[in-house]
């Protein structure tokens, strides 16, 4: 656990994603040190907890908007940030399910998505069209937690219910 912690602190700081750093450092105090120098004038008790992403789907469901928040990360917003890329979609996908709208393929919360060409009249079209563009299939719905790809494989199925290929 130890090396894991060194790993993804010093990953943390690269990206510098303080919420995170402050996270695995109460987690590893003895690896305090080593993020000491990358806090750079950081205040670490002013940081607040990291980004919970069941949270803000559960948040985008109940709410059918997609929640702004000022403790989103900026790093899934960034779509050459491979090691989140899988979580930018979901995300995006959530956003563009709920609130049904983009301006030039980034979602209301800031996360860009890759839609692919053709018409849409619904949010569940334009949400096919998202994951056709984020070339996302169901290999991808298996891999995410039953609670958050049921929506997902819901739109999938009342798309292929209304006869669209």
């Amino acid at each position: 656990m130890h090396t894991l912690g060194s790993l993804l602190g010093h990953i943390a700081a690269s990206l510098r994603e303080w919420n995170y750093l402050d996270h695995y450092a109460r987690d590893f105090p003895d690896l305090f040190g080593l993020f000491e120098a990358s806090k750079c004038d950081r205040n670490w008790q002013s940081l607040k907890v990291p980004f919970n992403i069941f949270q803000w789907l559960a948040s985008c469901m109940r709410a059918q908007s997609s929640p702004l928040s000022d403790s989103f990360p900026s790093l899934y917003m960034n779509r050459e940030a491979t090691c989140i890329n899988f979580s930018r979609k979901v995300i995006g996908f959530y956003g563009l399910l709920c609130c049904n709208e983009a301006v030039s393929g980034v979602v209301s919360c800031g996360v860009p998505v890759d839609i692919a060409a053709g018409s849409f009249e619904t949010a569940e079209q334009k949400l096919v069209l998202a994951m056709v563009g984020e070339n996302f299939g169901l290999t991808d719905l298996d891999r995410l937690p039953a609670g958050v790809s049921l929506p997902l494989r819901h739109v999938i199925k009342l798309f292929h219910s209304a006869g669209c290929h």
